[in-house]
């Protein structure tokens, strides 16, 4: 019983981020909403407490298919990302549905000390594409951070000239999409 209160208690913590008001229980209270108060601040204790219990619980898949470890690099939580990867460092290689793996969202986030966490764990991860063939380059150009442009070409100078499946590298990307260069 007390595995099935934290097991539930640990997918309202993360999944909240895939809502777009950030209330994750419709803005209600009750233990949804406050531990997905304490997710949004990171809070560090919390997550080793559920993963010293059980382990698995980093390898769950929330409502938009989403890790812990996604979840946590979309929001900039480095304390909880670190955590994560000390766990179970094979987190990184999970990604969502669409291809996205953590990587993806932190780049485009503009986390420049998760993207660099994570590439210290696997370099090769700047490699790896979506279902677009996109890489965390292409996401972190579509953002604002030129800090993770710099620590993506520093890991692998060879994905700028990747390409994705429409043909267009990063750098055609933010050509047609705002006229700025890098």
């Amino acid at each position: 019983m007390f595995v099935a209160r934290i097991r539930v208690s640990w997918m309202w913590w993360w999944s909240c981020s895939s809502t777009r008001t950030g209330r994750g229980s419709g803005g209600r209270t009750g233990p949804g909403w406050t531990l997905c108060m304490l997710r949004r601040g990171g809070h560090h204790a919390i997550v080793q407490v559920l993963l010293n219990h059980d382990r698995t619980l980093s390898k769950t898949l929330g409502p938009a298919n989403a890790t812990p470890l996604i979840s946590a690099a979309t929001r900039g939580h480095i304390d909880v990302v670190n955590e994560l990867l000390a766990q179970d460092s094979g987190l990184i290689e999970l990604a969502k549905a669409n291809g996205k793996n953590a990587l993806h969202f932190a780049a485009r986030q503009g986390h420049v000390e998760i993207v660099k966490a994570l590439l210290d764990k696997d370099q090769q991860l700047a490699r790896r594409t979506d279902k677009k063939g996109q890489t965390a380059l292409h996401m972190a150009v579509k953002g604002t951070s030129s800090d993770v442009v710099k620590a993506l070409v520093d890991a692998d100078p060879a994905i700028v000239m990747l390409p994705d499946k429409f043909g267009n590298t990063h750098y055609m990307w933010r050509q047609g999409r705002s006229g700025q260069r890098l």
